[in-house]
C-alpha cells in the first residue's frame, strides 16, 4: 500500500510541501465517517487516518488522481485538497494547506454557531413514501445521513410520531418524527444504517459512475 503522503516533487509544491510529508505524524481515526465532496457530488467515506498534510479514506465511488476534493469531518471542519492516488476503494488525499489535526479531530457537540453537530449528511432529491397513522404520503428526500433524513411533505406531522419511510432500493425503515417546519420534516431512523448498508444504497440509487 503506497503512502498517502506522496513524495514526488510534482505533488510537493506549495505550502503543504515545504515539510517532507512522509514524516508527518499520522493519527488513526477509528474509521470515522466523513463527507467527501468531489466532481461527481457529495458522498460519505470512511476516514482511515489523517496527518497535517493529508488523509487516507475508503470510498465507494471512483475518484481520479489530481481531482480537487473537500473533506468534511464529523466535527464539521472542512479541509480542501486533491486526490493523490487511488488503489481499489482506498484513496490518498493531499491537503492544500497544513492543518492542526488534533484540533480538527477533537470531539465537539456544538458548532461555532451553537448548533448541535449532526452526522455527515448528503444533499439528495429522491422520491419516497411516508407511512404514518395508517396513511401513505408521497414525499421527497432532501438530505440523508446514516441516522435520518429531511423530507419535503405536504402532510402535517407532529414531533414524536412513529412512522415508516419506504425508500427506493432500500425498502421500509421504521422511524420517528423529530421536527416539522413549513413543509419540511426531519425523521430519525430507529435503527441507523451502517456504512456498508449506506454505501450499497447510494450506489444503487445513484447508478454506476465510470472512472475518468
Amino acid at each position: 500500500m503506497p503512502s498517502y503522503l506522496p513524495a514526488e516533487p510534482s505533488l510537493r509544491s506549495g505550502p503543504v510541501g515545504q515539510i517532507e510529508r512522509r514524516r508527518d505524524v499520522r493519527h488513526a481515526t477509528t474509521l470515522q465517517v466523513a463527507k467527501l465532496a468531489a466532481r461527481q457530488g457529495e458522498e460519505l467515506c470512511i476516514l482511515r487516518d489523517i496527518s497535517s498534510g493529508g488523509a487516507k479514506a475508503i470510498v465507494y465511488r471512483p475518484l481520479t488522481p489530481g481531482e480537487p476534493v473537500v473533506l468534511t469531518l464529523k466535527t464539521a471542519h472542512e479541509i480542501a485538497g486533491r486526490v493523490a492516488w487511488c488503489s481499489d476503494d482506498i484513496v490518498g488525499i493531499t491537503f492544500d494547506r497544513r492543518v492542526a489535526v488534533l484540533e480538527l479531530l477533537a470531539h465537539r457537540a456544538l458548532n461555532r454557531f451553537g448548533r448541535r453537530i449532526r452526522p455527515p449528511r448528503l444533499a439528495v432529491d429522491l422520491p419516497a413514501v411516508l407511512e404514518i397513522d395508517d396513511g401513505r404520503t408521497d414525499v421527497r428526500i432532501r438530505d440523508v445521513s446514516q441516522a435520518g433524513m429531511r423530507l419535503a411533505t405536504n402532510r402535517l406531522v407532529r414531533d414524536g410520531q412513529h412512522c415508516v419511510i419506504d425508500m427506493p432500493a432500500m425498502g421500509k425503515r421504521q422511524a420517528i418524527v423529530r421536527w416539522y417546519r413549513n413543509g419540511d420534516a426531519g425523521i430519525a431512523l430507529k435503527q441507523a444504517l451502517n456504512y456498508p448498508e449506506f454505501a450499497a444504497w447510494r450506489q444503487a440509487v445513484a447508478g454506476p459512475v465510470a472512472a475518468q
